[in-house]
């Protein structure tokens, strides 16, 4: 298997497991980070697609924006935590 079909399939679980994340995360009345993080993650990896022209880069920045932002989601939640007394 070459670099690049194994970069796309790491690529691509990563962002199949980001979407289950982005579906844990939904909830209509409330605007959260990893909406909004795998949303630039994913703009960003198709104007880097296009650029360097390697296609397992959108899936991969999608997927590392998604992850970002529930890391940051859940710091959000033990700092609300430890401010509002457990």
């Amino acid at each position: 298997m070459e670099h690049w079909d194994k970069m796309m399939a790491v690529s691509v679980v990563m962002a199949i497991v980001a979407g289950f994340v982005l579906i844990g995360h939904w909830s209509p009345k409330e605007h959260k980070v990893v909406w909004w993080s795998a949303g630039i993650g994913a703009i960003l990896g198709v104007v880097l697609m296009f650029i360097i022209e390697e296609p397992y880069l959108f899936p991969l920045n999608y997927a590392v924006g998604t992850f970002t932002g529930a890391v940051f989601e859940g710091i959000g939640r033990i700092v609300r935590r430890l401010r509002d007394g457990y």
